[in-house]
């Protein structure tokens, strides 16, 4: 039976519908993902517990830019955080004119407006390292105060932001191929087949890591031992912007020379090859878009362990194990009126109306793809949204189970 070719680009356009029209920011979820999950893998050892406890937890936070935030009137403001144009003064667009200008780009963020007022981009040109200066500060606050939900939703949006700043369509203002010569559809509605295929930011950022993202996952490692802390995150943030923009011209190379070679020049004749257009794109870029990703997930970790370092290492909470002989709990301490969590059967799995992690502050529907990553062990079912809240979960922001 063939199956309906369309339905991933739908999902995927549902899931980008609250980008605005003009905003190529945070395009690329399954990379954030990737990103966070490689992260917690690179923290250090009095990090990593909590972090890989609620990595369920991380992973709706760090695509919460590009969707909560586009329904909340009091951030909109934020639409300019995850771009910065890097290359907006470079006199030509080769890869030394390009690096010339990042290098020269100002610091601060006042000179950067100044600079951007300038050129008739004031309100374009981006503000993603001092983003992440904010959040980073935002992050140490959270450690030493203890707010664990608002250390998972510091850490999150880093992560969002560390890949913005490790991609290389966020650092240039070229970003949608239309003054390179690349293949361009235009700003296509939600639900249209060639939405995924609109602009090589698109092809290469998120339809090529949708496709090939547990490859990827796999390719993606990290190395704890090579992690540093990262305090002062201004600089840090600049120098893997400027890494990302070496990269840029690899990509819209691959992209030009694969779409004429095979005759794309639109977007039915780029969709009629699709599948022949993203293998040839995943050989000539697969190799620069993992290692932007790892390259992400270390700036990542090297932000987090730099707040906790910042904050002066506080405790934090450990995922629960219980012992091997749990003492009996007194009569008068039970509570009876809270039904009591427990290990789900697989009677339950095909019942239940909701599911979640027993270390985890969230519940899903059960086909939501974060229950797919649950541990069997700590996998617990409810069957309603007041049970689940009772158990002190709130909703996942994924599937909504509302």
């Amino acid at each position: 039976m063939r199956t309906n070719r369309r339905y991933p680009y739908l999902v995927l356009g549902w899931l980008l519908a609250l980008l605005p029209a003009e905003s190529l920011l945070g395009v690329g979820m399954d990379a954030q993902r990737i990103v966070v999950r490689r992260s917690t893998a690179a923290l250090p050892p009095d990090l990593a517990p909590f972090f890989e406890s609620r990595v369920a937890d991380l992973e709706e936070r760090v695509i919460e830019p590009d969707g909560v935030w586009r329904r909340d009137r009091r951030l909109r403001g934020r639409e300019h955080w995850g771009h910065l144009w890097l290359d907006v003064r470079a006199a030509g667009r080769s890869v030394s004119a390009r690096l010339s200008a990042a290098e020269s780009f100002p610091r601060g963020e006042s000179e950067a407006k100044e600079l951007f007022k300038s050129m008739g981009l004031e309100k374009q040109g981006g503000r993603l390292p001092w983003a992440v200066a904010d959040i980073h500060a935002q992050l140490v606050r959270a450690f030493k105060q203890g707010d664990e939900d608002e250390i998972i939703r510091a850490a999150g949006y880093l992560a969002h932001f560390a890949w913005a700043a490790s991609e290389p369509f966020g650092v240039t203002m070229h970003h949608d191929g239309r003054e390179t010569g690349n293949l361009c559809l235009g700003e296509l509605a939600v639900g249209d087949p060639y939405f995924p295929h609109q602009s090589v930011h698109y092809r290469v950022v998120a339809e090529l890591v949708r496709r090939f993202r547990n490859r990827y996952l796999e390719q993606v490692q990290v190395r704890p031992i090579e992690l540093r802390p990262i305090s002062e995150p201004l600089e840090s943030c600049f120098r893997q912007m400027v890494g990302a923009l070496a990269r840029l011209d690899d990509l819209l190379t691959a992209d030009r020379e694969i779409t004429e070679r095979l005759g794309a020049r639109d977007g039915a004749s780029l969709v009629k090859r699709e599948d022949e257009y993203y293998e040839l794109l995943d050989a000539r870029c697969g190799d620069i878009i993992v290692e932007r990703m790892q390259s992400a997930a270390m700036l990542t970790a090297g932000l987090i362990a730099g707040a906790y370092e910042r904050a002066g290492h506080p405790a934090l909470g450990r995922p629960h194990t219980p012992t091997a002989s749990p003492a009996p709990t007194p009569p008068q301490a039970k509570r009876s009126d809270v039904p009591q969590e427990k290990p789900a059967t697989t009677d339950e799995a095909g019942t239940a109306k909701y599911a979640g992690s027993r270390k985890s502050k969230v519940f899903h529907r059960p086909d939501c793809p974060h229950v797919k990553r649950i541990n069997p062990a700590n996998l617990v079912y409810y069957e309603s949204v007041e049970e689940a809240k009772r158990q002190g979960k709130r909703p996942c922001r994924v599937c909504k189970p509302e």
